[in-house]
């Protein structure tokens, strides 16, 4: 007789589990959750590619609800990256409007 063995599913570095509300008028909240490391880095991102903000946070826990302001940005489309010191990059897309 052979058993199958199953692996246990790996638990992904971090995944960007809300970006709320989106599209926002400014400020807004990004929920994380993962494996803890030493920080996480949010880099925001125009249309055309430019970096327009960019802040690091610490992220111990495994969860993280990190609040942004994006007040003084122009209406439109941004790509928001986090990325964590293992070089695990996640990127959703958020509306300001």
């Amino acid at each position: 007789m052979f058993l199958d063995f199953v692996r246990a599913a790996e638990v992904v570095d971090f995944q960007i589990l809300l970006a709320f509300p989106n599209p926002t008028t400014g400020q807004f909240k990004v929920v994380l959750s993962g494996k803890p490391t030493r920080w996480v880095k949010l880099s925001a991102y125009n249309s055309i590619g430019q970096q327009v903000s960019n802040s690091a946070f610490a992220f111990e826990q495994g969860a993280l609800e990190i609040a942004l302001n994006w007040d003084a940005l122009p209406s439109g489309f941004y790509w928001l990256s986090v990325e964590n010191e293992n070089e695990f990059v996640e990127t959703i897309r958020v509306a300001k409007i």
